[in-house]
């Protein structure tokens, strides 16, 4: 196979990022696949993950053609025509079996009008559900309005590729997609004999929670209202809070007012996740949207039960709830409480959970979802 992946930039550490690299590494490496990365406009900056040297990188510079002054919508339209001739050249030198996009950009203007017979992919690493519930978070009626207005375009586009992925079967029958769609959840970057190797203590007293602060729909501030009764009663446990943005600050400042800088830190990005999962003694999530969150396997592969709200979408189709962690009705702040110090305060239930959960994430292993992908490219190869 040779395989085209675009995408913006690799420089952030996002989970669509992530995943990327994790599928790229593995075909190019074990399967011996030919791989491509056209990269919209890197701008310079490192690589946010690491890449086999054998991948094929290929940054557009795209913003180098955005002339000023800059009129937006009409600079836009005209960018796109001159990254439509410099996509159309590119890939016809490269010439891949399967064209894959993973994340909006300029890419879904280009890729569905370009006329070679080659199949295109969408993959989609949100969900329907999540984006309207994303939208509630925002206050303004004008930015909101903003907001769904561009997400029903980009949803739109995507209806342009041949097949779109998505990460979850509740996106899939509740989207109502109008072009073929298939489901293959995000893959780890280890196999599922180094899952098996994953034991965990779990007396750390620690418990992680990991995601972006850019905006609050991670529910970070959820945690810290939370902390403050689980130290009532258990003063000794500490609460890590892993990620960066804009929100971050906020976050500190309300952690601080509330005297809890001895239980909770705010520790900001960091390359060693799965190191810090490994320290911990449960994950907790309180997101209020989500596409299918790598987080939560990325922390049972490391032998953690999980503890989340069923938001959409996506946890409920990871977690089993009362056997490798809690799916907690979306809100119910008092359930949720009740569930952390249900795993605090119980060894036996978070040593059962824990082997539930290293069995569970090998389905995520990257052998085991590397089948799906590999029998979807052969249904669709020319």
């Amino acid at each position: 196979m040779k395989i085209l992946y675009c995408i913006g930039s690799l420089a952030q550490t996002g989970g669509t990022e992530k995943v990327l690299a994790n599928k790229a590494n593995y075909f190019c490496k074990e399967l011996g696949w030919e791989i491509h990365i056209l990269i919209n406009d890197q701008k310079n900056q490192p690589y946010a993950y690491s890449y086999d040297e054998k991948i094929n990188m290929h940054d557009m510079k795209i913003s180098s053609y955005l002339g000023t002054p800059t009129i937006p919508y009409f600079s836009y339209k005209i960018l796109q025509k001159k990254a439509l001739k410099l996509f159309e050249q590119k890939i016809k030198s490269i010439s891949p079996d399967v064209i894959i996009v993973t994340q909006h950009g300029i890419e879904d203007f280009i890729i569905p009008k370009l006329h070679f017979d080659i199949p295109t992919i969408r993959e989609f690493h949100f969900s329907k559900k999540a984006i309207w519930e994303t939208a509630n978070l925002i206050s303004s009626p004008i930015a909101r309005f903003l907001f769904i207005l561009k997400k029903k375009r980009v949803l739109k586009k995507m209806n342009g590729y041949d097949h779109i992925v998505l990460l979850t079967k509740s996106d899939q029958n509740y989207g109502n997609y109008r072009t073929n769609t298939v489901v293959i959840p995000n893959m780890l970057d280890i196999s599922t004999t180094e899952i098996n190797q994953n034991l965990n203590n779990l007396n750390k007293k620690r418990v992680i929670s990991v995601g972006s602060m850019h905006d609050m729909r991670k529910g970070f501030d959820i945690q810290i209202d939370l902390w403050e009764k689980v130290v009532s009663k258990h003063p000794d446990w500490k609460l890590d809070i892993y990620g960066d943005g804009k929100e971050r600050k906020n976050l500190q400042k309300k952690i601080d007012s509330m005297r809890l800088s001895d239980n909770i830190t705010l520790h900001g990005n960091t390359n060693e996740i799965m190191t810090k999962y490994k320290e911990s003694s449960f994950f907790l999530m309180t997101s209020i949207a989500e596409g299918l969150p790598m987080v939560i396997i990325e922390a049972m592969s490391c032998g953690l039960p999980c503890i989340s709200f069923d938001c959409p979408e996506g946890p409920k189709e990871i977690i089993s709830d009362g056997h490798d962690g809690y799916v907690v009705q979306n809100n119910n702040t008092h359930i949720l409480t009740d569930k952390v110090l249900d795993l605090i305060e119980n060894q036996q239930t978070l040593e059962r959970f824990s082997k539930n959960s290293l069995l569970k994430s090998s389905n995520y292993s990257i052998e085991n979802v590397s089948k799906i992908w590999i029998e979807f490219f052969n249904s669709i190869k020319k």
